[in-house]
C-alpha cells in the first residue's frame, strides 16, 4: 500500500542475511535493518485502492510490512502494521470487504530479536492508514515522529477512510517530534525520512538508508 523509491532496501537486507544471525538488541556498530511481516490482506474488489478506476471489481492482495533500523544511537521502527489481535485467529478476520491475516505478531517478532516495545527509541508511520499504525499505541515509551498536517488530516470530521484514529491515540502522551518535510532521524544522515506524497490525500512518506 506504500511505495518504497529505494532499491538498495533489498540490497542490504541480502548483505544482512549473508553475514550470519544478528539479534536487533545487540551492541550495533553499523546500521541493521530488519523487515517484519507485519500482516496480509485481500480483497475480492481492490476498487478502494485507487481513485482512477483501474482495479474496480478486481480482486487484490497487499502484504503489509514494517521496518526496524538498528542504529549506534537507537532504534526505528517504521510502521506497525496491523493489529497484533488478528493473530488471536488462525483464519484471520473480515472487516468491510477485507480479509485480514498475521502469522506472527509484531511483538513476537522483536522479542525473537530480543527486544521488547520499551526498547524501541523511535517509532515513525509512512502514513495515518490503520493497516500501518495498528500496533503504534503498544509504544508510547517511544519518540514518535510524525507530520503534523498528516496527523491534523487523519483526526478530522469526518474521519477519513482507512483511518483509525484509537489506533495512534497514545501520541497524545508520548513525547513527540513533528516535522513537516524530510527528516534525518539520528542526525548524521544514514537514515532520513523524505515526503513522497501521492498514496493519501496531504502526506506519505518513506524512510531512505543510505
Amino acid at each position: 500500500m506504500m511505495r518504497w523509491p529505494l532499491a538498495r532496501i533489498g540490497m542490504l537486507a541480502a548483505a544482512l542475511a549473508a553475514a550470519g544471525p544478528l539479534r536487533a538488541a545487540d551492541p550495533a556498530e553499523a546500521i541493521r535493518l530488519y523487515a517484519l511481516d507485519c500482516g496480509r490482506a485481500t480483497s475480492k474488489d481492490s476498487g478502494f485502492l485507487s481513485d482512477t478506476g483501474e482495479y474496480d471489481g478486481k480482486p487484490g492482495a497487499v502484504v503489509v510490512p514494517c521496518f526496524l533500523v538498528r542504529h549506534s544511537k537507537g532504534t526505528l521502527l517504521w510502521d506497525t502494521g496491523l493489529s497484533d489481535k488478528i493473530a488471536e485467529s488462525p483464519n484471520g478476520v473480515d472487516s468491510e470487504g477485507v480479509h485480514m491475516s498475521m502469522a506472527r505478531t509484531l511483538a513476537r517478532q522483536l522479542q525473537e530479536l530480543g527486544l521488547s516495545a520499551g526498547d524501541v527509541t523511535y517509532v515513525a508511520f509512512s502514513h495515518l492508514h490503520f493497516d500501518h499504525t495498528s500496533n503504534a499505541n503498544a509504544f508510547d515509551a517511544s519518540t514518535w515522529i510524525m507530520n503534523g498536517s498528516d496527523l491534523k488530516w487523519a483526526l478530522g470530521t469526518p474521519t477519513p477512510f482507512g483511518v483509525d484514529p484509537a489506533s495512534f491515540s497514545a501520541y497524545s502522551k508520548a513525547k513527540t517530534k513533528m516535522i513537516e518535510g524530510d527528516y534525518d532521524v539520528f542526525g548524521d544522515g544514514a537514515v532520513r525520512i523524505l515526503k513522497t506524497p501521492g498514496h493519501t490525500r496531504l502526506d506519505t512518506r518513506s524512510c531512505c538508508f543510505s
